[in-house]
């Protein structure tokens, strides 16, 4: 850079050199900025995410819960589980609900398949009830295959939350890695265009003594 700027003169020289260092410095600032909110985001997201993970296993785990006290209920007739059924599905249905802001769609097609899961496993406890255990089975058979869609579903929801958080987060680590280079890049550009400002310098000197040897020669 300096050799080339030789053929100038040294106030152009000065001011090449200085309105290209300013330039890459404000370039490299602009970037960097850029960079630096949208990793912001991104990590913001990726804690959304993973809140939404642990959701989704909450839904999970409160369904489950549903479940298991559904079947007792079924198999015991026990006004216990009657009631544990009762307030297991008022948190499985608060858990949706707060699923559902996330993910409205997927949240609406699990409010279904649990209605036709209450419809058929209720069905089965009355069946029991009356003694009418072959009908009874068949209802609970019925009400088991929308519980088997209803895993199905939050596995694959929780499957796809995890593959979205780990690339939300190897994006987030590519940026910060090609923002370190760019970073580095620009000090070592800034370290050539300082030497070569000084190099500029130390002509103005050079120049300036050989005036002033020339003066006194005369």
């Amino acid at each position: 850079m300096q050799s080339a700027l030789r053929h100038f003169s040294l106030r152009v020289r000065l001011l090449v050199l200085s309105t290209v260092l300013v330039a890459i410095l404000a370039a490299t600032t602009i970037y960097v900025t850029a960079k630096l909110a949208a990793n912001s985001r991104a990590v913001a997201h990726v804690t959304e995410l993973a809140k939404l993970i642990n959701l989704a296993h909450e839904v999970q785990v409160a369904f489950g819960e549903y479940r298991y006290w559904v079947t007792d209920l079924a198999v015991s007739f026990l006004s216990q589980s009657e009631q544990n059924a009762k307030d297991s599905l008022l948190r499985l249905t608060s858990k949706l609900d707060e699923f559902g802001r996330a993910r409205p769609q997927l949240a609406t097609d699990l409010k279904k398949e649990l209605a036709q899961f209450e419809l058929y496993a209720m069905r089965a406890v009355e069946q029991y009830t009356d003694d009418r255990r072959v009908v009874g089975n068949t209802m609970l058979a019925r009400a088991r295959q929308h519980s088997i869609v209803i895993e199905k579903r939050l596995s694959q929801a929780a499957s796809d939350l995890n593959d979205e958080a780990a690339a939300e987060r190897a994006e987030v680590i590519a940026d910060v890695t090609e923002t370190t280079r760019v970073i580095l890049l620009t000090a070592l550009v800034g370290r050539q265009g300082a030497q070569a400002l000084f190099g500029v310098r130390e002509d103005a000197a050079v120049v300036a003594r050989h005036r002033a040897g020339a003066g006194q020669q005369v």
